[in-house]
Protein backbone atom coordinates (compact mmCIF):
# COMPACT_ATOMS: atom_id res chain seq x y z
CA UNK A 1 0.00 0.00 0.00
CA UNK A 2 0.66 3.65 -0.60
CA UNK A 3 1.87 6.11 1.89
CA UNK A 4 0.28 9.05 2.77
CA UNK A 5 3.24 11.22 1.67
CA UNK A 6 3.25 8.68 -1.89
CA UNK A 7 -0.52 10.25 -2.29
CA UNK A 8 0.56 13.60 -1.67
CA UNK A 9 3.54 14.10 -3.84
CA UNK A 10 1.67 12.30 -6.80
CA UNK A 11 -1.33 15.26 -5.95
CA UNK A 12 1.33 17.73 -6.11
CA UNK A 13 2.74 16.27 -8.89
CA UNK A 14 -0.89 16.33 -11.28
CA UNK A 15 -1.59 19.87 -9.60
CA UNK A 16 1.55 21.31 -11.48
CA UNK A 17 1.00 19.38 -14.28
CA UNK A 18 -2.54 21.20 -14.67
CA UNK A 19 -0.86 24.14 -13.70
CA UNK A 20 1.24 23.79 -16.47
CA UNK A 21 -0.80 22.87 -19.21
CA UNK A 22 -2.93 26.36 -17.87
CA UNK A 23 -0.04 28.44 -18.21
CA UNK A 24 1.00 26.79 -21.87
CA UNK A 25 -2.80 27.79 -23.06
CA UNK A 26 -2.71 31.22 -21.53
CA UNK A 27 0.68 31.67 -23.17
CA UNK A 28 -0.58 30.59 -26.73
CA UNK A 29 -4.06 32.69 -26.64
CA UNK A 30 -2.03 35.84 -25.51
CA UNK A 31 0.38 34.55 -28.98
CA UNK A 32 -2.69 34.55 -30.86
CA UNK A 33 -4.68 37.56 -29.59
CA UNK A 34 -0.96 39.61 -30.20
CA UNK A 35 -0.95 38.06 -34.23
CA UNK A 36 -4.51 38.93 -34.48
CA UNK A 37 -4.11 42.45 -33.47
CA UNK A 38 -0.63 42.83 -35.45
CA UNK A 39 -2.57 41.35 -38.65
CA UNK A 40 -5.29 43.58 -38.56
CA UNK A 41 -3.22 47.04 -37.44
CA UNK A 42 -1.71 46.03 -40.84
CA UNK A 43 -4.57 45.58 -42.80
CA UNK A 44 -5.82 49.14 -41.39
CA UNK A 45 -2.57 50.36 -42.53
CA UNK A 46 -2.74 49.21 -45.73
CA UNK A 47 -6.36 50.04 -46.22
CA UNK A 48 -5.21 54.13 -45.25
CA UNK A 49 -2.37 53.92 -47.42
CA UNK A 50 -4.20 52.90 -50.37
CA UNK A 51 -6.94 55.69 -49.85
CA UNK A 52 -4.03 57.82 -49.08
CA UNK A 53 -2.44 56.49 -52.38
CA UNK A 54 -5.52 56.93 -54.55
CA UNK A 55 -6.17 60.56 -52.99
CA UNK A 56 -2.76 61.28 -54.19
CA UNK A 57 -3.30 59.67 -57.60
CA UNK A 58 -6.33 61.70 -57.87
CA UNK A 59 -4.76 64.78 -56.84
CA UNK A 60 -1.94 64.89 -59.42
CA UNK A 61 -4.30 64.05 -62.40
CA UNK A 62 -6.53 66.76 -61.14
CA UNK A 63 -3.46 68.68 -61.37
CA UNK A 64 -2.22 67.56 -64.65
CA UNK A 65 -5.42 68.00 -66.16
CA UNK A 66 -5.66 71.99 -64.55
CA UNK A 67 -2.30 72.94 -65.96
CA UNK A 68 -2.57 71.04 -69.57
CA UNK A 69 -4.37 73.61 -71.68
CA UNK A 70 -5.54 70.89 -74.89
CA UNK A 71 -6.69 68.35 -71.92
CA UNK A 72 -8.86 70.82 -70.58
CA UNK A 73 -10.12 72.22 -74.06
CA UNK A 74 -11.31 68.86 -74.76
CA UNK A 75 -13.15 68.16 -71.86
CA UNK A 76 -14.97 71.70 -72.38
CA UNK A 77 -15.21 70.65 -75.92
CA UNK A 78 -17.17 67.54 -74.83
CA UNK A 79 -19.13 69.30 -72.61
CA UNK A 80 -20.04 71.99 -74.91
CA UNK A 81 -21.01 69.38 -77.59
CA UNK A 82 -23.09 67.64 -75.05
CA UNK A 83 -24.88 70.86 -73.95
CA UNK A 84 -25.57 71.49 -77.76
CA UNK A 85 -26.55 68.34 -78.18
CA UNK A 86 -29.13 68.52 -75.63
CA UNK A 87 -30.05 71.97 -77.48
CA UNK A 88 -30.54 70.74 -80.26
CA UNK A 89 -33.15 67.94 -79.31
CA UNK A 90 -35.09 70.48 -77.56
CA UNK A 91 -35.27 72.49 -80.87
CA UNK A 92 -36.44 69.69 -82.64
CA UNK A 93 -39.13 68.97 -79.78
CA UNK A 94 -40.25 72.20 -79.65
CA UNK A 95 -40.38 72.52 -83.38
CA UNK A 96 -42.28 69.27 -83.87
CA UNK A 97 -44.85 70.49 -81.64
CA UNK A 98 -45.38 73.59 -83.10
CA UNK A 99 -45.81 72.10 -86.53
CA UNK A 100 -48.17 69.99 -84.85
CA UNK A 101 -50.08 72.90 -83.25
CA UNK A 102 -50.27 74.46 -86.77
CA UNK A 103 -51.40 71.40 -88.62
CA UNK A 104 -54.01 70.97 -86.10
CA UNK A 105 -54.98 74.93 -86.05
CA UNK A 106 -55.18 74.66 -90.39
CA UNK A 107 -57.18 71.45 -90.00
CA UNK A 108 -59.44 73.15 -87.44
CA UNK A 109 -59.92 76.26 -89.36
CA UNK A 110 -60.61 74.07 -92.61
CA UNK A 111 -63.15 72.26 -91.08
CA UNK A 112 -64.93 75.51 -90.00
CA UNK A 113 -64.85 77.08 -93.40
CA UNK A 114 -66.56 73.60 -94.89
CA UNK A 115 -68.80 74.20 -92.12
CA UNK A 116 -69.42 77.54 -93.30
CA UNK A 117 -69.64 77.00 -96.87
CA UNK A 118 -72.64 73.91 -96.58
CA UNK A 119 -74.12 76.81 -94.08
CA UNK A 120 -74.09 79.09 -97.19
CA UNK A 121 -75.11 76.26 -99.42
CA UNK A 122 -78.10 75.77 -97.68
CA UNK A 123 -78.83 79.46 -97.37
CA UNK A 124 -79.66 78.79 -101.40
CA UNK A 125 -83.05 77.12 -100.64
CA UNK A 126 -83.99 79.69 -98.74
CA UNK A 127 -84.51 82.02 -101.57
CA UNK A 128 -86.68 79.31 -103.20
CA UNK A 129 -89.77 79.92 -101.11
CA UNK A 130 -90.38 83.12 -102.61
CA UNK A 131 -93.33 84.37 -100.39
CA UNK A 132 -91.07 83.98 -97.16
CA UNK A 133 -88.21 85.48 -99.32
CA UNK A 134 -90.18 88.58 -99.67
CA UNK A 135 -91.41 88.67 -96.12
CA UNK A 136 -87.33 88.12 -95.11
CA UNK A 137 -86.37 90.85 -98.15
CA UNK A 138 -89.08 93.53 -96.01
CA UNK A 139 -87.46 92.41 -92.64
CA UNK A 140 -84.26 92.93 -93.34
CA UNK A 141 -84.81 96.09 -95.05
CA UNK A 142 -86.83 97.12 -91.74
CA UNK A 143 -84.00 96.77 -89.75
CA UNK A 144 -81.69 97.92 -91.91
CA UNK A 145 -83.63 101.48 -92.08
CA UNK A 146 -84.11 101.72 -88.10
CA UNK A 147 -79.96 101.85 -88.22
CA UNK A 148 -79.41 103.87 -90.72
CA UNK A 149 -82.19 106.38 -89.90
CA UNK A 150 -81.97 108.34 -93.52
CA UNK A 151 -84.70 109.78 -95.79
CA UNK A 152 -83.43 108.33 -98.71
CA UNK A 153 -81.40 104.95 -99.11
CA UNK A 154 -80.88 102.56 -101.64
CA UNK A 155 -81.68 98.99 -101.58
CA UNK A 156 -78.97 96.62 -103.59
CA UNK A 157 -80.43 93.28 -104.42
CA UNK A 158 -79.46 90.39 -106.62
CA UNK A 159 -80.58 90.92 -110.55
CA UNK A 160 -82.54 87.98 -109.84
CA UNK A 161 -84.54 89.44 -106.77
CA UNK A 162 -85.24 92.49 -108.00
CA UNK A 163 -88.99 92.16 -108.69
CA UNK A 164 -89.07 90.45 -105.13
CA UNK A 165 -87.22 93.14 -103.72
CA UNK A 166 -89.47 96.10 -105.61
CA UNK A 167 -92.96 94.15 -103.72
CA UNK A 168 -90.69 93.94 -100.58
CA UNK A 169 -89.23 97.82 -100.11
CA UNK A 170 -93.47 98.98 -100.23
CA UNK A 171 -94.07 96.88 -97.61
CA UNK A 172 -90.82 97.86 -95.32
CA UNK A 173 -91.14 101.49 -95.98
CA UNK A 174 -94.87 101.50 -94.60
CA UNK A 175 -93.75 98.82 -91.52
CA UNK A 176 -90.81 101.60 -90.52
CA UNK A 177 -92.87 104.30 -89.99
CA UNK A 178 -95.49 101.90 -88.16
CA UNK A 179 -92.69 101.46 -86.14
CA UNK A 180 -90.72 104.93 -86.16
CA UNK A 181 -94.73 105.94 -85.45
CA UNK A 182 -95.25 103.69 -82.59
CA UNK A 183 -91.75 104.02 -80.39
CA UNK A 184 -91.00 108.12 -80.85
CA UNK A 185 -94.50 109.20 -82.12
CA UNK A 186 -93.16 110.68 -85.14
CA UNK A 187 -94.06 110.43 -88.86
CA UNK A 188 -90.79 108.84 -90.68
CA UNK A 189 -90.84 108.80 -94.35
CA UNK A 190 -88.39 106.63 -96.32
CA UNK A 191 -87.98 106.94 -100.15
CA UNK A 192 -86.42 103.63 -101.40
CA UNK A 193 -85.18 102.93 -104.65
CA UNK A 194 -83.92 98.79 -106.00
CA UNK A 195 -80.15 98.58 -107.67
CA UNK A 196 -80.18 102.25 -109.07
CA UNK A 197 -77.83 103.12 -112.08
CA UNK A 198 -77.37 99.32 -112.61
CA UNK A 199 -76.00 98.50 -109.41
CA UNK A 200 -76.95 94.59 -107.93
CA UNK A 201 -74.89 91.87 -105.48
CA UNK A 202 -73.39 89.13 -107.08
CA UNK A 203 -75.35 86.47 -108.15
CA UNK A 204 -76.07 82.57 -106.31
CA UNK A 205 -72.29 80.53 -105.96
CA UNK A 206 -72.24 78.71 -108.97
CA UNK A 207 -69.44 76.39 -107.19
CA UNK A 208 -66.61 77.90 -108.32
CA UNK A 209 -64.58 80.63 -107.06
CA UNK A 210 -66.19 83.66 -107.90
CA UNK A 211 -67.66 86.15 -106.04
CA UNK A 212 -71.26 85.72 -105.14
CA UNK A 213 -74.27 86.39 -102.81
CA UNK A 214 -76.35 83.94 -101.20
CA UNK A 215 -79.32 86.26 -101.05
CA UNK A 216 -80.45 89.89 -98.76
CA UNK A 217 -79.72 93.32 -99.18
CA UNK A 218 -77.27 96.21 -98.86
CA UNK A 219 -78.55 99.18 -98.03
CA UNK A 220 -76.40 102.22 -99.09
CA UNK A 221 -77.19 106.14 -97.88
CA UNK A 222 -75.29 109.67 -98.59
CA UNK A 223 -74.51 108.56 -101.95
CA UNK A 224 -72.98 105.31 -100.74
CA UNK A 225 -70.98 106.84 -97.72
CA UNK A 226 -73.49 105.16 -95.14
CA UNK A 227 -73.70 101.28 -95.61
CA UNK A 228 -75.83 98.49 -93.80
CA UNK A 229 -74.76 95.49 -95.37
CA UNK A 230 -77.52 92.37 -94.50
CA UNK A 231 -76.98 90.55 -96.85
CA UNK A 232 -78.01 86.32 -95.70
CA UNK A 233 -73.94 86.15 -96.78
CA UNK A 234 -72.94 89.20 -93.69
CA UNK A 235 -75.88 87.40 -90.87
CA UNK A 236 -74.53 84.17 -91.26
CA UNK A 237 -71.17 85.67 -91.06
CA UNK A 238 -72.13 87.54 -87.74
CA UNK A 239 -74.46 84.51 -86.39
CA UNK A 240 -71.52 82.36 -86.83
CA UNK A 241 -68.46 84.45 -85.12
CA UNK A 242 -71.20 84.70 -82.31
CA UNK A 243 -71.67 80.68 -81.92
CA UNK A 244 -68.08 80.05 -82.59
CA UNK A 245 -67.34 78.99 -78.50
CA UNK A 246 -70.63 76.72 -79.25
CA UNK A 247 -69.49 75.49 -82.56
CA UNK A 248 -65.92 74.97 -81.58
CA UNK A 249 -66.84 73.13 -78.54
CA UNK A 250 -69.00 71.03 -80.68
CA UNK A 251 -66.82 69.96 -83.22
CA UNK A 252 -63.33 69.83 -81.01
CA UNK A 253 -64.86 68.82 -77.95
CA UNK A 254 -62.24 66.26 -77.19
CA UNK A 255 -58.51 67.26 -77.23
CA UNK A 256 -55.96 65.95 -79.62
Amino acid sequence: MESSGQRDAQIQQMCDFIIQEAKEKVNEIHLQTAHDSNLEKQMTVQKAKGKIMKEVKEKEKHVRESTNPVHYLQKYLEKYNLECLKIQQRIKVSRAEAQFRVKKMVAREELLDQVKASCIKALGSVTNDKAKYQSMLRDLIVQGLIKLNEPKVEVIVREADVDIANKAKDEASKKYSEIIKSETGQTAKVTLEVNPNGKCLPPASDGSNKKSCAGGVKLLASNGRIICDNTLDSRLTVGFDELMPEIRKNLFSTRV
